[in-house]
């Protein structure tokens, strides 16, 4: 289970959702503080992380699927799904599934 931290807001979840601006974490809506662009998730591993429109997202451990439409998603860990951009850019670690992008960048370290 992952700590996702929005400005001072601490939530718990596993599967993340951040759809016209609204971010829902285990199928619970949460409220974002206006003009929140910036989310930081500390987890060990979450699920999956589906992303619409997002400034950066940090993401400290794995993940399961990553889906970005647009923005910038940092992940310290390894990807154990796919993962698949439309317009922006994923830096991670290992990535076990299918990679695809559209317009950006995915870079692998490992």
């Amino acid at each position: 289970m992952g700590s996702i931290i929005i400005g001072d807001n601490n939530i718990q979840g596993r599967n993340i959702v951040i759809q016209n601006g609204t971010v829902i974490v285990d199928g619970k809506v949460i409220e974002l503080p206006e003009n929140e662009k910036i989310i930081n998730i500390e987890a060990e591993s979450i699920e999956s992380l589906r992303v619409d429109f997002c400034a950066s997202i940090m993401v400290r451990g794995d993940t399961g699927n990553v889906n970005v439409s647009q923005g910038k998603v940092s992940i310290g860990g390894t990807v154990k799904g796919d993962v698949r951009v439309s317009q922006g850019n994923v830096d991670c670690g290992t990535i076990e599934g299918n990679a695809s992008v559209s317009m950006g960048n995915i870079s692998s370290r490992r």
